[in-house]
């Protein structure tokens, strides 16, 4: 095989350099990308509301947005959706699908081939060259559905990232009107201990002249004492929900932000509407016949459900279009002793065994499957949507008949006994009892309003989006100006 070690041919050469002219404009450049640890805990401690991309998105989305008096529930709702890394990962996510979509259904490069084989024999020209080009054309529309199928996934991939956008806000306002809830149990526990202090002081001032027994005084100052840990226990839970805010911000927990809470879990009955406020809002108390319109028309979860099952219709028809072949055909050239010779290249691949019959298949039961959970999703929110209106009702009933029956009969109750201190006809014990009554009625009240406010954004939820709660957000921050 000494002939291997012979110089090739000028024009064997020559063809090489033009090779690579014909594939470096195909050729990308490679840039590493190292992840620094550090740099992404620092940026995570400096994350606050006053980040840059906050200001974007709330000026993409034509949303009032100004920190400088603290933080509302609608800010941190804009906040979330910028920053938060599950809405930043679903993003990423579109993206992949994106630009996936942009190199989908394009027909494959041309191909050219050669070879070169020499003769051993004594023959004048000892090289044989063969070049071949050659252009692959689908007989079916295999890159049209190609094409259908990517710009079906980046929409569902789309539909995923504002799902998941939905779903951080949701729940940080749920965490919101909780934490709202805590510091109202919070001040009224405060205010609690600051109505108990005399009572302890007076009883104490009885006991020392000796008109209140030892008994009687040991049991008002450990109830005081009772009192004064549920206090603190109180100021604990306030600060836990306020880091659980803090977080489905997208923030450290113990980033340093002014919070404005709701000044009340929710609004009286007169205002109901107003707390979900929007272009839509829900009125619990009514019947919903055109419920399923709206979900159907607007709830993101139905949305990207659908989105799924597009994709996966677009799957099946590109699996169809596949099991047809592509025809291979180009020029070929030939040089020998005889000189060039022209030809023409067809190549076309057989499938007698498998061919796409598996491929074909799966897409039809992936099909079945997501056709299933769309029915599955639609059913959900429906039942959803009923089960709020149900609990809203109930929730409204229970905070009604707290606002009507227990606040107004502890009231009289303390009034009576005020009287009756003003005349010097008291009972230390009764005036304990009546304030834990009063402390329990509150908390009762607190509970009860944060019920309806869940029940109501679970209404929202059910039907579309969380509408912002903007009246009792706006009122707060009215009242601090």
């Amino acid at each position: 095989m000494t002939w291997m070690t012979r110089r090739a041919p000028s024009g064997v050469v020559a063809l090489l350099p033009m090779l690579a002219m014909l594939a470096a404009p195909g050729c990308a450049r490679y840039k590493r990308r190292p992840l620094d640890a550090e740099a992404m805990i620092t940026a995570w401690q400096r994350r606050t509301p006053t980040d840059l991309r906050v200001a974007a998105h709330a000026k993409q989305h034509g949303q009032p947005f100004d920190v400088r008096d603290g933080v509302s529930i609608d800010e941190a709702a804009l906040v979330a959706r910028a920053v938060h890394p599950r809405v930043h990962l679903a993003r990423a996510k579109a993206g992949v699908a994106t630009a996936n979509r942009t190199a989908a259904g394009r027909w494959p490069d041309p191909r050219i081939s050669g070879t070169a084989r020499k003769i051993t024999s004594a023959v004048p020209q000892a090289w044989l060259l063969d070049w071949t080009l050659s252009v692959q054309i689908p007989l079916s529309d295999r890159y049209g559905a190609e094409n259908a199928r990517a710009e079906a996934a980046a929409t569902a991939a789309g539909h995923e990232a504002d799902l998941r956008a939905w779903q951080v806000e949701l729940a940080l306002r749920r965490a919101w009107l909780r934490w709202s809830a805590a510091k109202q149990r919070e001040a009224a526990m405060a205010r609690h201990v600051r109505a108990f202090r005399p009572l302890l002081a007076g009883a104490r001032e009885r006991a020392r002249v000796g008109e209140l027994d030892t008994a009687r005084i040991g049991v008002v100052e450990v109830a005081f004492l009772d009192v004064e840990q549920r206090s603190t226990r109180a100021a604990m839970e306030t600060r836990l929900a306020r880091r659980v805010v803090l977080r489905a911000m997208g923030l450290r927990p113990t980033a340093p932000v002014a919070l404005v809470p709701l000044p009340a879990v929710v609004l009286p009955a007169s205002a109901r509407p107003a707390v979900l406020a929007g272009s839509n809002p829900v009125d619990p108390s009514a019947a919903g016949p055109d419920d399923a319109s709206r979900i159907r028309r607007r709830h993101p979860a139905l949305l990207a459900a659908r989105a799924r099952y597009n994709q996966a219709e677009q799957r099946l028809r590109r699996a169809i279009a596949r099991q047809w072949p592509t025809l291979s055909i180009g020029p070929s050239l030939e040089r020998s002793d005889s000189g060039l010779a022209l030809g023409l290249g067809v190549g076309l691949p057989i499938s007698l065994v498998t061919g796409s019959f598996r491929a074909i298949a799966t897409a039809r039961a992936n099909r079945v499957l997501v056709g299933h959970q769309l029915t599955w999703t639609l059913e959900r929110l429906l039942a959803d949507a009923s089960d709020a209106r149900a609990r809203t009702r109930l929730a409204e009933q229970q905070l009604a008949a707290v606002r009507a029956k227990l606040i107004p009969a502890v009231d009289a109750l303390l009034e009576r006994l005020t009287r009756l201190a003003a005349i010097g006809e008291i009972d230390v014990l009764l005036v304990q009892a009546a304030l834990n009554r009063a402390r329990l009625a509150r908390l009762v009240e607190i509970d009860a309003g944060l019920d309806v406010g869940l029940a109501r954004l679970a209404l929202q939820a059910a039907l579309d989006a969380p509408l912002p709660l903007r009246t009792g957000a706006s009122a707060s921050k009215e009242a601090r100006r």
